[in-house]
This record gives structure tokens, sequence and C-alpha cells, in this order.
């Protein structure tokens, strides 16, 4: 996991000459995490892509440390279940990258949709990304196999494969025509933009912009 980290933060690099980066590796049986903490507060910010009891134990010792920094998460999925619980005050203002427009954010029509959908299935199903991935991949099915008469494997396949700008409201528009180049060899990514969000004091994450833009280099902002 550490190779492939600094591997992604080596493509980061190219865009930001300047940014330097430490990489802080946490043994899973890592105990007294004050160490830790210490090494990681010469940096002017934390990202943390780890399991949610890691996360849990190294904000709890910051804030005992009296540490006060950014801190980023991989993803809002650390902070299903009980997490947010365990965290209380320490998960607000944490920042995090997302696939699809938070469930939260319902200025969006698209999300009052998806959330409705939701809960007339069952109201207490966590609305996270690997919800909406789900929704979305029906959706994306749905529209592709529209009016096909043979609906295989290899047909829907095709069609997916000369996909551009299929919008389904919690995301960019989906095209399948043109790979991102930012990513070297992996020549399989179309859809790179991600929405950069933050948790507000209700453990909610809501969008800190109005468009995504490209996981790597900030650039090409685009709306749902």
């Amino acid at each position: 996991l550490g190779a492939q980290l600094q591997a992604l933060l080596g493509i980061s690099a190219k865009y930001f000459p300047g940014l330097k980066v430490s990489y802080i590796p946490i043994s899973p049986t890592q105990g007294d995490y004050s160490p830790i903490v210490a090494t990681a507060n010469q940096n002017s910010g934390f990202v943390m892509a780890t399991d949610a009891p890691t996360l849990v134990h190294f904000l709890q010792t910051a804030k005992q440390q009296g540490v006060k920094k950014p801190t980023s998460i991989s993803s809002v999925i650390l902070l299903q279940g009980n997490t947010v619980k365990q965290l209380g005050p320490l998960a607000t203002s944490l920042y995090s990258p997302g696939g699809f427009l938070p469930a939260a954010d319902t200025s969006s029509k698209a999300v009052v949709k998806f959330n409705a959908a939701m809960n007339a299935v069952n109201k207490k199903a966590s609305k996270d990304d690997f919800s909406e991935d789900a929704y979305l991949g029906v959706e994306l099915f749905a529209d592709v196999a529209k009016g096909m008469k043979n609906v295989t494997g290899p047909a829907v396949a095709a069609k997916l494969d000369q996909l551009d700008g299929l919008s389904l409201g919690l995301l960019p528009p989906i095209q399948f025509t043109t790979p991102d180049k930012s990513f070297g060899p992996l020549d399989r990514i179309f859809n790179p933009d991600v929405v950069y969000m933050q948790i507000n004091k209700a453990g909610k994450a809501l969008p800190t912009t109005g468009s995504f833009v490209n996981a790597f280099s900030g650039a090409n902002p685009t709306k749902p």
C-alpha cells in the first residue's frame, strides 16, 4: 500500500512542484500514537489513508498533544458506523474527496432524488459512495440498455465504449471514449474527477466547492 500511495503522489508532484510530502507508515499493532503524531506535526497538514480505528487513535492523540492541522481522510466511508460518535467534535472540519455529490447536499435535485429512492427501500441504509455507486450503476445500465433489442454482455460493453457525456446528476457527465492520461500506465481511467468535501458539526459531508476537479491536477472543473 505504501508503494502504491507514493506512486500516486508522484503523479500529483508534477502538477504541484513545490509540494513536499512525507509518507509516515503506521503499524496495524501501533500502541502509542504519540511519536506518529509528533512526526506528522512537522508537516502543514495530514492526509489519513488509514482504517477507522487508526483515524480515531491518531486524532485523539493529536488533540491530547494540542496539535491542530488541516486533516483530510481518504474517504467519508471512514466515518460510517460508530466512528463519528467515537470522534465527537474531532470529526468536525475533516476534509475528504468523494466521487459523487454527498447525500447531505440537498441543494442538488439529483441528491434529493437519490435520497428519496434510498428512503423508499430503507431509511436506515447508508447513503455513501458505495450506495451511490450501486445506484448509479443501475441508472447507467438502464440508460445504455434502453432501446436495445438484444441486451447481452458484449452488446452492452460495445455501447458503453461509445458512451460520451451521459449526465446522471450525482457526478459529472460520464464518458468512456477518451482515457485520462494523467495516470501513466493506468490507461483505463476515464472519469478522474472528485468533489472535495468537509464534515460539518452534524457529522455530514458537504462540498467545499461547487464543482468537481481532477483528483491529481486540481484542473478541469466540471459541474454535474
